[in-house]
């Protein structure tokens, strides 16, 4: 077994950032998933302009997917290698 009596325990602000930043990224990638899926004029909106660029349609679904999961990898990672776990 590989114990590490030394090991220093994760900051409690560093808890609080990574869970932090887990759920807001989780609720805005649902978020953009649901505006992805009503489309650019759904029919509650008053919006005559019903267009999406490339990179809109691109960014609601999936590149902010995308980059929370990329982010969020890299944050585990950080911390896990940081603090040992």
């Amino acid at each position: 077994m590989n114990e590490n009596k030394n090991q220093e325990p994760v900051p409690f602000w560093v808890q609080v950032v990574s869970i932090g930043y887990l759920l807001i990224g989780t609720f805005s990638s649902i978020g953009n998933l649901f505006i992805w899926s009503m489309g650019p004029c759904p029919a509650f909106s008053s919006n005559n302009n019903c267009y999406w660029s490339s990179w809109e349609t691109f960014w609601f679904f999936p590149g902010s997917q995308l980059a929370f999961a990329i982010t969020a990898i890299g944050l585990l990672l950080f911390v896990s290698r940081r603090w040992n776990r």
